[in-house]
């Protein structure tokens, strides 16, 4: 939780100052792309989480919502922790086949049932990609 945390304040700086620079300077580019590189690892860090919790709790589920770009850990009807990736960051979340939200399900193993996704988070023209197997294994792309 701690390093989540550190991971989301890295994110947020480098976030804004991608917003402070202009959109068709190339550094502008090059900040945006790192700031969503930065959002997918600490996106990467819920699904870390959510698999930990899964274990402790006996199930937990990732929660991703596109309208608000949002992820949540939730673990019997309890939302565990939450990364509002469109309010704090000014980032889009997009879902595989267009989906709005989605649900990844961890089971008391720490493994996801039926959990394949891939997730686009995007600033502007830069975006990174996290990619879950249908067992719930997360890598980055």
């Amino acid at each position: 939780a701690e390093e989540l945390a550190l991971r989301l304040a890295v994110a947020e700086q480098r976030v804004a100052d991608a917003g402070r620079l202009r959109t068709h300077s190339h550094l502008c580019v090059e900040q945006a792309i790192g700031a969503c590189a930065m959002l997918r690892d600490a996106t990467f860090g819920v699904f870390h989480r959510a698999r930990m919790e899964a274990v402790a709790r006996g199930g937990a589920e990732v929660v991703l919502s596109t309208d608000p770009a949002r992820a949540e850990i939730r673990s019997g009807g309890t939302v565990l922790g939450a990364i509002d990736l469109a309010a704090d960051y000014g980032v889009e979340l997009t879902l595989s086949r267009s989906r709005e939200q989605v649900e990844l399900s961890f089971d008391a193993l720490g493994l996801g049932r039926v959990s394949s996704q891939t997730l686009i988070l995007s600033k502007g023209d830069a975006e990174a990609r996290l990619v879950v197997s249908a067992y719930g294994r997360v890598r980055r792309q």
